[in-house]
């Protein structure tokens, strides 16, 4: 991902994203019936040398992210 001013750039962001997800399904009804999911994120965000403080160094900041995700579908209650 490349986010920019016309300027130039304004940081650079890069990651990756992993997970999975799971679906159940209801064979007699042949509904599914609900969703889990969990997914890893990690980021990297970077200020490139022009815009950082203390003389020209570069400025970064890693996060990371675990999302948890679980779905009931309304009409799969009936």
């Amino acid at each position: 991902m490349d986010l920019g001013l016309m300027g130039g750039r304004l940081f650079n962001l890069n990651g990756t994203q992993k997970g999975s997800q799971v679906a159940y399904f209801d064979y007699a009804s042949g509904k599914t019936i609900r969703f889990d999911g969990i997914a890893d994120t990690e980021m990297v965000m970077e200020t490139p040398q022009l815009f950082s403080a203390g003389g020209g160094r570069q400025v970064a900041v890693k996060m990371n992210l675990r999302s948890n995700t679980s779905v009931v579908l309304k009409n799969s209650l009936r």
